[in-house]
């Protein structure tokens, strides 16, 4: 169902991407594919440290190196891409 818990510990993910009817959580270079939203992981995930940076995709803040334009570079060196929208977020 759209509601089981995350198959991972917050901890463990370092990224989710919006998948159609699915999310991809990855974590330490993998991807675990699951059902459900993005809306519905960000709230599961928000009190544990992730922000929204794009429509389709949710990152743990203490993962993000920097912030540039257009883009957010991960500590593992990942690019992902930085929606304006969601640019405000991440100043806060």
């Amino acid at each position: 169902a759209a509601n089981d818990p995350l198959p991972l510990l917050p901890r463990q993910i370092e990224w989710v991407r919006a998948a159609g009817n699915y999310i991809e959580l990855r974590a330490n270079g993998r991807t675990v594919v699951h059902r459900g939203s993005i809306g519905a992981a960000q709230l599961d995930l928000a009190e544990h440290g992730f922000v929204r940076i794009h429509r389709s995709t949710l990152v743990r803040r203490d993962r993000i190196a920097k912030v540039r334009p257009q883009d957010v570079v991960l500590i593992d060196g990942t690019r992902l891409k930085l929606g304006k929208r969601y640019r405000s977020d991440l100043a806060a």
